[in-house]
């Protein structure tokens, strides 16, 4: 029987690979999975997302590199590029939404997601420190929908983006 830790390398150098093909570079140290029966949610942040001021995600910006199976919110199995938006003009929390972007540009699903922000501009000494993706039950984060998951991409350029991925109910059941 092969081990989690295996099993992780597999699913974490296989994304490695997907994301070369689609030509994103991603943050590799910063892999990150959660799996429940069929459903998958595995990602590293994009290089380059720690330059990106806040303010830039009024026109989107590249934040991750992931592979995605969800039945709420509906993503087909595959391999995605998610890109955020949110009209940032104040620091705070602001309403925002991810696309998963296929490999051929298409825009597969589109969510709503919630971005908390720190800074209008990029602090200094950001670009040394990679974004991480991290996870939150609802109390931790109120505005987003009860008895979910929150999943979030973290940057050190001063924004969180936040989105639900999978019901509580399904990862007690």
């Amino acid at each position: 029987m092969r081990s989690p830790v295996y099993a992780q390398t597999i699913q974490s150098s296989q994304l490695i690979a997907a994301s070369r093909t689609a030509k994103v570079k991603i943050h590799r140290a910063q892999f990150f999975s959660m799996t429940q029966g069929t459903e998958t949610f595995s990602a590293a942040p994009a290089v380059g997302w720690e330059r990106t001021p806040p303010t830039e995600l009024r026109n989107g910006a590249n934040i991750a590199f992931g592979y995605f199976s969800l039945s709420d919110p509906r993503i087909p199995a595959g391999y995605y590029t998610l890109r955020a938006f949110a009209d940032v003009k104040y620091t705070g929390t602001i309403e925002a939404k991810v696309q998963f972007i296929d490999r051929r540009g298409k825009v597969v699903a589109e969510i709503p997601a919630q971005a908390e922000v720190n800074s209008l501009t990029v602090p200094p000494g950001a670009e040394s420190k990679p974004p991480i993706i991290t996870t939150a039950a609802r109390r931790a984060n109120p505005a987003l929908p009860m008895g979910r998951i929150i999943v979030c991409f973290c940057c050190s350029n001063g924004v969180c983006i936040c989105v639900s991925v999978f019901r509580l109910q399904d990862l007690m059941s």
